[in-house]
């Protein structure tokens, strides 16, 4: 809720602001300038008794609404029609039938006319639409009794019109669709909405009575407008209240104050200079140290001398880019001759000039409009490939959509404004201190010994080339201000002195200091922005030490695997192992004991904080107990200890602070540290079976009893719950929580609580794990639903883009957001229902139109082969079979493994011996586990004589997007 002196003080915010229940006196629309429009709507119930107290309410503004809309009028003729002075007046009313009826009162300065196309009573919906220039406004109503699909297909064709002749549309009315209920119908008319590009501004109770309260009454708009204020007014013309919204017809934004922009400037050029400069520098003082921390300081000191030399920091205002990006000097030099030519034509009216004019600028516009594809195409496909997180950043620079991210630069706390390097401070404070130093713990003594010691070999010039270069670049800096790029282009060069810094690290066991200084930016999470506690550190550390990390990483981890040490159990930061394959494991299972007739029951355990509540003492004994002793031990104390961190916010740098605890985040060793520390969490008595990924602990137990079940995960969780103590872990009881799987028929009653330490896990029927919503009763359909929603925001993004972007950008950005959520753990939901799978298929063909342009109901089956996209329907066959043939060894060992793969027992003579043996089921639930599916799907293909081993990637592709 907005206080209504704030609201006054507004004039088009970038970001909705939604008044609550606000009266009309309250309600304040500073019109200055003539692109505002406002509505307001209206469910009368019978307008016309009510006549008298309509123009009451809309007297009380202090402001005029330039279009009134009202549903459930209730005429039957014209005759006894509501008049409003200096309004146009639109209606249609049902004929010879009670109730119903849409009308709308437009201010006689807007000229509108009715769109008969989306005009229309029928018993599912009832809709009234005018057209206004480039505005399409419509006020509809759906009978509670009418048909929901039929309304809804409606609406949805009456937004892709509204798409095609680009239109901005804005629909008012009574919806009857209940948006406060968490339902299908709910979820599937919010889904609809945000994949043509459209939202709901309104999000308060627009019908309350002592029974309950929901919000039907409803406006739907492009979700690009830029909204002054919207909401709910606290009046009772009916038992609806009325709803109002006002928003600017105009795209552009308040402009912002200029601010000033510090780089460094990485051009080829500089690049080149930088690279003279280190081979010509003198390195000889780097190799007179015999410490690897002393050595490192002086070559760093000789370092950023010439690359400060190279790239000087560049400070200048930024610009309010007017000229297209695309538009290059060549482009000027030809909009220029246009200009000469065209004013030769006016002063001489010569056919031959008009001739000379009309040549050139169609010339121009071709040349622009190749220009302007090859820039997005080439944008799009350097990000979609690399970086898909940015997508979203690029799509609202294209639509020109404010960025709504919280500015961190100043912060009021108490009545205190921080900013600059205050507010550095007292963020670098605040994160050192989250997690206090626990020192009366003891830590576990892990139940495995190796006998073997690990030793960290020597690197060289070829190993110290090839882990640079395989750093990812980014336009981040560490706290000397140094980037990736410039280091990668002059390894080479500078590989004989890091091979000898690097050596002596390995050889003495000590770690550079200025490798340990961490640069630490502030993310805002969500919530109250004045609160440390919304915010998060992500840390960037030094470039050099990216690279030492690396090598130290694969002497450390070679040791333990040769030696079998860390558990099968963990799936985290392991090389063949994946949040897919800790999925799979938890999902095989749970579809077992089902097949088998038997509960199980799943407990998901969330840490506080894991990885910073590390104790460095107890993880130097258990690397000790692991093998890593000597030099080695001696490194990674020197790693851990004496760590320090900045904050960095703008240009500004707190001071350093010592870390005391935890493992360094966004590093290479610090995840494998973190499964060393847990690596004993799993004890050789346990009656679960744990499955890990980093910090997500789950524990599986089953039995034919519930609360014998119950009984056994007590035990079970009390061992986890000391040995958390014991370490230093903080579970956190209120996000953690547990699942009973089992078929949907088979009854239970829990009689017992759940309980670990003092409290209780709540026993929920379904839970999101590492991004995928597992259900009590196996279905999916919960994972779907959220899928759905996120794919409804990319074909949204489609949808606004379609007339903006060339096909190739948009297809970038269909891989980008669509096609990565939909491969994101296939293998485990895409064992869904057919239902499911075909409301996925419905956003993908929406998607695919959007990227063709073409209509509605075109059909999509070239679309797919000519754009070489996979159906959702196809999706899971072609996951499982590309993984088993094509994928690393490390993944088809495992799908093999948990899937028991086997041929069958048969005469060689015959065609069934290439036949891979399906087990029997009991259940419907069995298909869905590999052990039943993969041989099947295998089977069903070999009966058509395709043979998967003899395909390459493209050519399975192929077949995939051939065969829907």
């Amino acid at each position: 809720c907005i206080s209504v002196n704030f609201a006054r003080s507004l004039y088009l915010s970038p970001k909705i602001l939604y008044q609550e229940y606000g009266l009309p006196s309250d309600i304040a629309i500073r019109k200055q300038s003539n692109d505002l429009l406002s509505f307001v709507h209206v469910n009368a119930r019978s307008l016309a008794p009510k006549q008298d107290q309509v123009s009451t309410f809309l007297d009380e503004f202090n402001f005029r609404f330039d279009i009134v809309m009202f549903s459930e009028t209730w005429y039957h003729t014209d005759s006894d029609m509501l008049v409003l002075d200096e309004y146009n007046h639109y209606f249609i009313n049902r004929s010879g039938m009670r109730g119903g009826g849409v009308a709308m009162h437009v201010k006689q300065q807007l000229s509108c006319e009715v769109l008969e196309k989306f005009t229309l009573i029928t018993t599912d919906y009832e809709a009234l639409c005018l057209l206004s220039n480039s505005e399409m406004f419509a006020v509809v109503y759906r009978p509670p009794s009418g048909n929901r699909n039929v309304f809804l297909d409606f609406i949805e064709e009456m937004l892709d019109f509204a798409s095609i002749h680009r239109y901005r549309l804005l629909i008012g009315g009574d919806f009857n669709i209940n948006m406060l209920d968490d339902n299908a119908h709910a979820r599937d008319f919010n889904n609809r909405i945000n994949s043509c590009g459209y939202q709901n501004v309104i999000t308060t109770p627009t019908r309350v009575s002592l029974t309950g309260q929901s919000i039907l009454d409803l406006f739907i708009i492009n979700i690009d407008t830029p909204i002054q204020v919207a909401g709910t007014i606290c009046y009772d013309i009916s038992d609806h209240c009325p709803i109002f919204i006002a928003y600017s017809t105009s795209t552009s934004w308040e402009k912002t104050r200029q601010s000033k922009l510090t780089y460094r400037c990485l051009s080829s050029r500089n690049l080149d200079t930088f690279r003279r400069y280190i081979v010509n520098a003198d390195w000889s003082s780097v190799y007179s140290k015999t410490n690897g921390s002393d050595a490192y300081d002086e070559f760093l000191s000789i370092f950023l001398h010439h690359y400060n030399a190279a790239f000087p920091r560049i400070t200048e205002k930024q610009k309010n880019k007017i000229r297209k990006p695309w538009i290059g000097p060549e482009h000027l030099k030809m909009i220029n001759e246009k200009k000469k030519l065209f004013k030769a034509f006016l002063h001489t009216r010569e056919p031959c000039k008009l001739a000379a004019f009309k040549k050139h600028r169609n010339k121009l516009t071709a040349e622009l409009r190749k220009a302007k594809t090859s820039y997005y195409n080439n944008l799009f496909f350097e990000v979609s490939k690399k970086h898909p997180e940015r997508v979203w950043k690029i799509i609202n620079e294209v639509l020109k959509r404010q960025n709504t991210k919280c500015n961190t630069t100043e912060l009021t706390i108490g009545n205190n404004k921080l900013s600059g390097v205050t507010l550095a401070e007292h963020f670098n404070t605040h994160f050192v201190n989250m997690v206090r130093p626990q020192n009366n713990i003891t830590g576990s003594k892990p139940g495995y010994q190796c006998c073997e010691t690990a030793f960290l070999e020597p690197t060289d010039e070829i190993e110290i080339c090839r882990t640079f270069t395989s750093l990812r670049n980014t336009h981040s800096t560490d706290i000397e201000d140094v980037q990736i790029r410039p280091v990668k282009y002059v390894i080479d060069a500078i590989a004989p002195c890091l091979n000898y810094i690097f050596n002596l690290v390995l050889e003495f066991g000590c770690f550079p200091s200025r490798m340990k200084r961490a640069k630490v930016s502030v993310i805002f999470k969500g919530g109250e922005k004045n609160n440390f506690n919304n915010y998060r550190p992500v840390s960037i550390l030094p470039v050099f030490s990216k690279g030492l990390e690396r090598i130290i990483f694969s002497r450390i981890n070679n040791f333990f695997s040769k030696h079998d040490i860390l558990i099968d159990s963990q799936h985290g930061f392991r090389q063949g192992k994946s949040t897919e394959t800790a999925l799979l494991t938890m999902k095989e299972l749970i579809i077992k004991n089902i097949e088998g007739n038997r509960l199980t029951l799943g407990v998901f355990i969330d840490y506080s904080k894991a990885f910073d509540y590390i104790n460095h003492e107890i993880l130097l004994q258990k690397l000790h107990v692991y093998g890593v002793r000597g030099v080695a031990q001696s490194l990674f104390q020197s790693y851990l200890y004496d760590r320090k961190q900045c904050v960095a916010i703008d240009n500004n740098m707190s001071s350093s602070k010592l870390v005391t605890t935890g493992v360094p985040q966004g590093s290479v060793l610090g995840p494998f540290l973190f499964n060393v520390y847990i690596n004993d969490v799993v004890q050789q008595d346990s009656n679960a079976v744990y499955v890990i990924y980093a910090d997500d602990m789950s524990l599986f137990i089953s039995g034919w009893d519930t609360n014998e079940i119950i009984l056994k995960a007590e035990r079970e969780l009390s061992k986890l719950w000391h040995w958390s103590n014991e370490n230093g872990l903080k579970i956190n009881t209120n996000k953690s929580k547990a699942i009973l799987f089992k078929t949907t028929q088979k009854q239970t009653q829990i009689i017992h609580d759940l309980s670990i330490g003092d409290t209780s896990i709540e026993i929920v029927n379904k839970h999101r794990i590492l991004g995928v919503t597992f259900s009590a009763n196996m279905t999916w359909t919960d994972h779907i639903e959220a899928l759905a929603k996120s794919l409804s925001s990319a074909t949204g993004a489609l949808s606004r883009c379609q007339h903006i972007l060339p096909y190739n950008a948009k297809l970038h950005i269909y891989h980008a957001l669509f096609t990565s959520h939909i491969n994101y753990c296939t293998l485990v939901w895409g064992t869904t229902t057919a239902g499911n799978i075909h409301t996925l298929l419905v956003l993908q063909k929406k998607a695919i139109r959007y990227i063709a342009n073409v209509p509605r109901l075109h059909s999509t089956a070239l679309l797919y082969t000519h754009y070489g996209i996979i159906s959702v329907r196809n999706i899971y066959e072609f996951r499982l079979l590309h993984s088993l043939f094509l994928s690393n060894e490390s993944f088809r060992s495992f799908l093999k493994r948990t899937s028991d793969l086997s041929k069958e027992i048969s005469d060689p003579r015959t065609r069934s011996c290439d036949r891979w043996l399906v087990p029997r089921r009991r259940t419907e639930y069995f298909s869905q586990s590999l052990t039943y599916n993969l041989p099947f799907i295998l089977n069903k293909y070999l009966e058509q004589n395709i043979y998967f081993d003899t395909f390459t990637s493209k050519k399975m592709r192929e077949f995939f997007v051939n065969n829907r």
